[in-house]
């Protein structure tokens, strides 16, 4: 049977061709606006606005994180030209958020400000925008928190253990919802680092009471024990080190294991033994500034003790007194 002409028409009707819908911008932008503020402590910084910024473009991220890190170092910069010589200046908070016309979309913590974290963060928080409100138009606002402690380590002069407690006081200074105190976790892993843990073995080697072994050994030992965050807790409560160290060593008190009655019972020949002071009601509240309780995301329902730190604070409103938690 031979083809017809109308066949032989639809046999040589070329491919249709694909082309892109005009919408497709308006679901999928290629560029969207982008704003980065800054803060140090409490004191806000001006927004720095980037427009038309290529989310997707590597390259984009790239300038955010040296934009970013120029502006950590103009802040330590400026503390230095204030006489504090030795200033350390770290990344105690970041955030990512996307913000629509109507809808305020996902938000992440950012631990760092590296291109890569930042890059990963925001393409799944405009995704997930996008997912929820497609063509409604948004930007995404990257917060970053920076904060300081004086770091005088190698000065004969300066009290390490007094610098160490006036410094954590000044990060205890807010409560959580509940009116407790607690050290950011942010905060104290960087006033409990090994380098100042060694600088205040090393002083105390020299004083009145000198150690028993090597600074750098003992150092090392309370690490590995996983004391370290017990040794400030201690120093912050003005114990004197011999007595930290012998509560540490002697009874085997760490960081995850504060309440050993077997090892508290026993007889102690040492008459400048304090490991008492870890059952008082005051160095028990240091403790539980210094363990707040982790915030687990396992789908799990968990007991809270009445003693225990939860890291939460009250969100203040602009211009109105902070939030109640569970409010409207």
């Amino acid at each position: 049977m031979s083809k017809t002409r109308a066949d032989d028409s639809r046999a040589r009707r070329p491919v249709s061709q694909i082309t892109e819908d005009q919408r497709l911008d308006q679901i999928f932008p290629h560029k969207i606006p982008c704003q980065l503020r800054t803060v140090f402590d409490k004191e806000p910084k001006e927004p720095y606005d980037f427009h038309s910024w290529a989310w997707t473009d590597p390259e984009s991220y790239e300038t955010l994180s040296k934009e970013i890190a120029v502006k950590r170092k103009k802040i330590t910069t400026e503390l230095k030209s204030q006489e504090n010589v030795n200033i350390e200046v770290y990344h105690r908070h970041g955030s990512c958020r996307v913000v629509g016309l109507k809808h305020e979309g996902p938000f992440s913590v950012l631990e760092d400000y590296e291109a890569v974290s930042l890059q990963q963060t925001t393409i799944r928080n405009v995704c997930g925008f996008l997912h929820q409100y497609p063509f409604e138009p948004f930007h995404v606002e990257i917060f970053i928190q920076f904060s300081s402690f004086e770091k005088w380590l190698n000065s004969s002069h300066t009290d390490v253990q007094r610098m160490i407690r006036t410094q954590i006081q000044n990060k205890m200074e807010e409560n959580n919802f509940n009116n407790q105190e607690f050290l950011p976790r942010i905060d104290r892993n960087q006033l409990t680092s090994r380098d100042i843990l060694l600088a205040i073995l090393e002083q105390e080697h020299g004083g009145r009471r000198p150690l028993e072994h090597n600074p750098s050994k003992t150092c090392d030992d309370i690490v590995t024990r996983g004391a370290s965050n017990l040794f400030f807790a201690s120093i912050y409560k003005s114990i004197d080190v011999p007595d930290i160290l012998h509560m540490i060593f002697h009874h085997e008190y760490n960081d995850e294991n504060l309440s050993k009655p077997e090892q508290h019972n026993q007889t102690c020949q040492n008459k400048n033994c304090s490991t008492s002071q870890i059952q008082s009601r005051s160095f028990q509240r240091i403790l539980n500034a210094f363990f707040a309780r982790k915030i687990e995301r396992d789908g799990k329902q968990h007991q809270l003790k009445s003693f225990e730190v939860m890291p939460i604070m009250n969100i203040p409103n602009e211009g109105e007194k902070d939030t109640i938690l569970g409010s409207d």
